[in-house]
C-alpha cells in the first residue's frame, strides 16, 4: 500500500503505549489548514488511543481541564 495516503499521528502508537502506562493525559487536536479538516481523522485518532490503552481524553472548557471517556 502507499503509505503517503495513510494517516499518521504524533506521537506514534509505541510512544502512546508508553505514555498510557504512566498515565500521561492526552488530548486530540489538529494541524488543519482548512476548517473542513479540523476533525477529519479524529475517529482514527481515538482508535489509536484505544489501542494504546487509553480510556479517556483531556479537553479544556470554561477555564478548566476535563476528561471524557472514549
Amino acid at each position: 500500500s502507499d503509505l503517503r495516503n495513510e494517516p499518521s499521528f504524533y506521537p506514534g502508537l509505541w510512544v502512546l503505549c508508553e505514555m498510557a502506562k504512566i498515565n500521561i493525559r492526552v488530548m486530540i487536536n489538529s494541524d488543519a489548514h482548512h476548517p473542513h479538516e479540523l476533525t477529519l481523522l479524529f475517529d482514527k485518532a481515538l482508535e489509536q488511543l484505544r489501542q494504546a490503552g487509553y480510556k479517556s481524553v483531556t479537553y479544556f472548557s470554561k477555564g478548566e481541564w476535563l476528561q471524557t471517556e472514549i
